[in-house]
């Protein structure tokens, strides 16, 4: 509760901060601008008092493709949907989707803008998915008898929500959620072991396995490769960061790429991104050819493909016999279901404590720890004692997962 205080209290120097920040801060200065047009607009709109309002908050992306299967099976004559992100990329990627109501931008956590926000929406609930919890909106939507609900719960031992320092805050927040809706038992135990709140969690599985094998049924017509690719024995690293880079170069020395091809997609597509890319390629005598130039080149002359655009990466696992997922040697490891719904050969570095579906497939003998430039050359020369045959099955047993989380979020 004190923590909680002194977190108000400091608030309006957050907002001078933020303010300021703004005017050297394009993204920044966009997010505060839009919020309070998107404000004003909906103080002057009457939503359909007929219909039960839900706020669901998706910070950017990633959290959002979590909750499009959810979105999508809500029936739309019972309920209005309010969709709000923090990231002004998705914002304006996705704010005529269909399959919400309105968009608007998620103010910053100042306690004016949160009253104006629940003020002008007036849910009668607020889902958030994932982590990006902000103490005064909870808090206030709680005072203003708006239930809070916490989906696809992420907190791991590195959270900051766990540190000793914040815990008291963390227990009194926590604690001001209705429901707590966790991917696993083992997060379960965790937070409830950390946070003292095991009566308001429950194990419902992830919505982000829904959202995989949605995916993998629509993109079989995308076409994104040419069709002789799939001759070859294909070998994808996705969301690469520079970290990545180092092992998977020096691994490429020798690689036999008779009937083999390589797929590079970097996390950040920037110009010098891609230029440090294809100066290691050059430097290790491959040629190469970025996907924008592709169009109708003969693939044999290449032995390796820079995806230059983003969004595809989740599609592009469908080419893939092995696929290296990066992130896992700084932060943690990006997405490691995405790859397993087509029974790829599956690796990542040694940081997933933040995935508890790549501890499961470490454990279950489905994906492959890379841990040095020898662990990466094993992954890639030689076949694997992996249970391949089992990686979409793993998948398709989490199914069922959207149905559960969708009921304790109505009912």
């Amino acid at each position: 509760m004190f923590l909680y205080f002194l977190y108000l209290f400091f608030s309006p120097v957050l907002f001078i901060i933020t303010v300021f920040l703004s005017f050297f801060n394009i993204k920044l200065r966009k997010n505060l601008l839009n919020f309070i047009k998107t404000l004003s607009i909906f103080l002057s709109v009457k939503f359909n008092s007929d219909k039960q309002i839900l706020l669901f908050h998706a910070a950017s992306s990633g959290e959002f493709e979590q909750l499009k299967p959810i979105l999508k099976s809500i029936n739309r004559d019972q309920y209005y949907i309010v969709q709000s992100f923090t990231s002004p990329t998705i914002f304006e990627q996705e704010q005529n989707n269909h399959i919400f109501d309105v968009a608007c931008y998620h103010p910053f956590d100042f306690i004016l803008f949160s009253y104006l926000f629940f003020k002008a929406i007036k849910p009668k609930k607020y889902i958030i998915t994932r982590h990006d919890i902000w103490p005064g909106h909870i808090v206030l939507a709680s005072i203003m008898k708006i239930e809070c609900i916490l989906i696809n719960v992420n907190i791991h031992k590195n959270s900051i929500w766990v540190h000793p320092l914040i815990r008291p805050l963390s227990n009194y927040i926590f604690n001001k959620f209705h429901i707590i809706l966790a991917p696993s038992n083992r997060i379960k135990n965790f937070i409830s072991n950390q946070l003292n709140i095991s009566s308001k969690i429950i194990v419902t599985g992830d919505s982000r396995f829904n959202q995989i094998i949605e995916r993998s049924h629509k993109n079989k017509k995308l076409n994104l490769l040419p069709e002789k690719i799939k001759d070859y024995n294909n070998v994808l690293f996705g969301s690469i960061d520079s970290s990545d880079q180092k092992i998977i170069f020096q691994s490429l020395n020798n690689f036999d790429f008779k009937k083999r091809k390589i797929i590079i997609v970097p996390h950040e597509t920037d110009s010098d991104t891609i230029f440090s890319i294809q100066k290691e390629l050059t430097n290790l005598s491959l040629n190469f050819i970025l996907f924008s130039e592709l169009k109708n080149q003969d693939l044999y002359f290449y032995n390796v493909i820079i995806v230059d655009v983003v969004g595809i990466l989740a599609d592009l696992y469908q080419y893939a016999n092995s696929a290296y997922v990066g992130g896992g040697f700084v932060r943690g490891v990006h997405s490691v279901i995405e790859p397993a719904i087509y029974n790829c050969q599956i690796s990542f570095g040694p940081n997933y404590e933040i995935l508890d579906e790549a501890k499961t497939m470490i454990n279950e003998n489905l994906a492959y720890q890379i841990s040095d430039i020898e662990s990466m050359r094993f992954f890639l020369h030689s076949n694997n004692d992996l249970n391949m045959e089992s990686t979409k099955e793993f998948i398709l047993r989490n199914e069922k997962n959207k149905t559960e989380i969708l009921y304790h979020i109505l009912n």
